[in-house]
C-alpha cells in the first residue's frame, strides 16, 4: 500500500503469475490501513470486522488461519476469532504509545507487538480446535533495545524466525536487534500448546512447500448455536475430502484431517511430507 499515490494506492501482487493488479482505478480519499495475506484462501470478502482501536496500524494472521491480531495507534491490541465473531474477543492495552507492528510465530505459540514506546512485548498464545474455548493469551516478556527518535518513533517493525523462537526488530534509530530464547515454559497454563500442529496447519504447511492452494467450498450451513452444522468440501490436486462440525473452524479442521487420511490410505504420505515410515505410523502422527 502507498497512501497518497492516487490510483496506485493499493496494488495486488499475484505471486503465482508474477502480475500486478490495480483494483482501485479512481481513488478520491487517501488510505492508511494495514494489509496482510491469509495463506491458502480464496480472494473473497467473507466478513467485515469492527475494531476498538482508534486507527489500525498493524495486523497479523495466526498460522492456523482463523484468528487475527490487530494493533492500533492508541496502543491497543485486538484479538479476533474470525469464524465466531466480528468483534474482538480479547482487547489488550500493554503499550503506552502506538503499535507499529505485530507478528505471529509460524511454529511456536508466540506472538509479538512493537511500539513507539520503545518496547517489544512477547505473548504466549494458544488457539484451540474446540470452538467453545477462547484463545489463551498470556504476556511473557518485555524487550528493550531501541531508543526513541523524535518525530519518527522507536521500533518500526518485527518478525519471527521461521523455525526458531527468535524475534527480530528494526528501529528508527537504524538498529536491527535479534532476541533469542523466547520460548518460555507454560506448564502452569492449562491447555497450553504442546507444539503439535493441527491438521489444518499441517495441511497448509505441506501445500505451501508444494506451491498448492487448498480450495474450500461451504456445502452446508444450517442451525444456530449448539445446533449449528457446517460442511466443507476440500479439494487439493484433484483429491477431494469433506468435513463437518458445529463451527466453520471445526468443519475445516475435519476436512483437512480427512484429506490427509486419504493421502495416507493411498500410500502417498511420504511424497506429501507426512511423518511416518508406514501408513499406520502416519495415521498415529495425524
Amino acid at each position: 500500500m502507498a497512501p497518497g499515490s492516487g490510483s496506485s494506492t493499493i496494488l495486488v501482487h499475484h505471486l503465482g503469475t508474477l502480475k500486478t493488479q490495480i483494483p482501485l482505478q479512481e481513488q478520491k480519499d487517501s488510505l492508511d490501513e494495514y494489509c496482510s495475506i491469509r495463506p491458502g484462501r480464496n480472494c473473497t470478502l467473507p466478513v467485515l470486522i469492527t475494531t476498538s482501536v482508534s486507527c489500525i496500524s498493524a495486523m497479523a494472521m495466526h498460522p492456523k488461519g482463523d484468528d487475527t491480531v490487530i494493533g492500533g495507534m492508541d496502543g491497543r491490541l485486538n484479538w479476533y476469532d474470525m469464524d465466531n465473531t466480528i468483534k474482538p474477543c480479547k482487547v489488550f492495552r500493554y503499550h503506552d504509545s502506538g503499535v507499529r507492528a505485530v507478528a505471529c510465530h509460524g511454529r511456536y505459540p508466540l506472538f509479538a507487538s512493537v511500539s513507539d514506546d520503545a518496547t517489544a512485548k512477547i505473548f504466549h498464545c494458544t488457539v484451540y480446535n474446540d470452538y467453545d474455548k477462547m484463545p489463551l493469551i498470556v504476556p511473557l516478556k518485555i524487550l528493550r533495545s531501541h531508543r526513541k527518535v523524535e518525530t519518527v518513533g522507536s521500533i518500526l517493525d518485527c518478525t519471527f524466525h521461521p523455525t526458531q523462537p527468535w524475534l527480530f526488530t528494526s528501529g528508527a534509530d537504524g538498529v536491527i536487534s535479534a532476541f533469542s530464547g523466547l520460548k518460555v515454559s507454560m506448564t502452569t497454563a492449562e491447555g497450553c500448546n504442546k507444539g503439535v500442529k493441527s491438521p489444518l496447519s499441517l495441511l497448509h504447511e505441506i501445500c505451501g512447500k508444494k506451491g498448492l492452494t487448498p480450495m474450500y467450498e461451504l456445502l452446508t450451513s444450517q442451525g444456530q448455536g449448539v445446533d449449528s452444522l457446517f460442511v466443507y468440501r476440500l479439494c487439493i490436486d484433484s483429491v477431494v475430502a469433506t468435513g463437518r462440525g458445529k463451527s466453520k473452524k471445526l468443519a475445516k479442521q475435519n476436512a483437512a484431517l480427512n484429506w490427509l487420511m486419504m493421502i495416507v490410505e493411498q500410500g502417498n504420505h511420504r511424497n506429501w511430507g507426512i511423518s511416518g515410515q508406514t501408513p499406520a505410523e502416519a495415521k498415529q502422527f495425524l
